[in-house]
């Protein structure tokens, strides 16, 4: 069993993995003028069981803000990091926690959106 970011106590079931997931690795190279440029490339697409988790929307610095957070696992791996990206349903997700379940069986990532309007 492991403690998932929920935070409620599960094991890991690969029969739940019923989605198509694309996790995305960023590369920053410079333009002649200096400035930074960030370009997103797909590392591996993979089966995951998603779990919605939470949305909210709200106003704030004259912006109407919208969060969505959902909950991606998938078989272990290592190497994945917060600073990668998940694609799912034409939707991008930052990767804002990884969590291993079991002893190298799986992994939780917590996955947000945030869009501003």
């Amino acid at each position: 069993m492991a403690s998932s970011a929920s935070g409620v106590l599960r094991m890991f079931d690969s029969n739940k993995m019923d989605r198509l997931i694309t996790l995305q690795t960023s590369t920053a190279t410079r333009s002649a003028s200096g400035q930074e440029i960030v370009t997103w490339s797909n590392l591996a697409t993979m089966w995951a069981e998603v779990v919605p988790r939470s949305g909210r929307e709200y106003f704030g610095a004259n912006q109407n803000i919208a969060e969505v957070d959902a909950i991606f696992r998938i078989r272990y791996r290592d190497g994945i990091r917060p600073e990668m990206r998940i694609q799912y349903q034409q939707q991008t997700y930052n990767i804002r926690w990884v969590q291993e379940l079991g002893r190298r069986e799986g992994l939780e990532l917590v996955g947000q959106i945030i869009r501003i309007d």
